[in-house]
């Protein structure tokens, strides 16, 4: 008798207080670019700040703002956009430790963009438009486990090389670093 009510006890005692979090669909994110280039000889980097949304494992679509740095003084630059294409390439430090399996992964990714310049003469018109390709290797750490803070946040950097396809644009290519930072949606398995 005694065995028999200690065992429901503890079936009942794991469904009420047991915790096991899964990740839905929705997410949101919010990201951050640097870039560092030279025109002419003088440095000209820029700042791309705005959301973006995770769909899968593979694409990324991305709204942002653009601005630029003239001798030191901040600018608006115009709106960009971009559909981010990535696929895992590496496992990096696998390891197991107090019962939990982490590693850093690194991704390959591919950024069709659009850019919709904003010039001097121009307050609430963006005349120009340029597209460009960005391509580079993100990094970001898996672990595993059920807990909401493993489940509900997700931080990528990124290091990339951006080709632009625009003649009358005075930037050819540029470097850059991003981050990334995803909050998901969870719920409880348990319950």
């Amino acid at each position: 008798m005694k065995v028999s009510t200690l065992f429901i006890l503890v079936l009942v005692s794991n469904s009420l207080f047991g915790q096991y979090f899964i990740r839905t669909k929705k997410n949101f994110g919010v990201f951050s670019n640097y870039n560092f280039v030279e025109i002419n000889g003088i440095k000209a980097p820029s700042l791309q700040l705005g959301v973006c949304r995770h769909f899968g494992s593979y694409l990324i679509p991305e709204v942002g703002l653009t601005f630029r740095s003239n001798n030191d003084i901040w600018s608006f630059s115009g709106i960009n956009a971009a559909l981010q294409v990535r696929k895992r390439a590496l496992k990096l430090n696998s390891r197991k430790k107090g019962g939990k399996c982490k590693m850093e992964l690194v991704d390959v990714f591919v950024a069709p963009e659009f850019f919709a310049i904003q010039t001097e003469n121009t307050r609430l018109a963006f005349p120009n438009h340029s597209f460009a390709l960005r391509y580079g290797l993100a990094l970001h750490h898996f672990e595993s486990g059920g807990s909401k803070r493993n489940k509900a946040w997700n931080t990528k950097l990124e290091v990339y090389h951006r080709n632009y396809f625009n003649q009358n644009q005075p930037i050819k290519h540029e470097f850059g670093i991003a981050l990334r930072v995803f909050h998901f949606r969870t719920y409880d398995f348990l319950n």
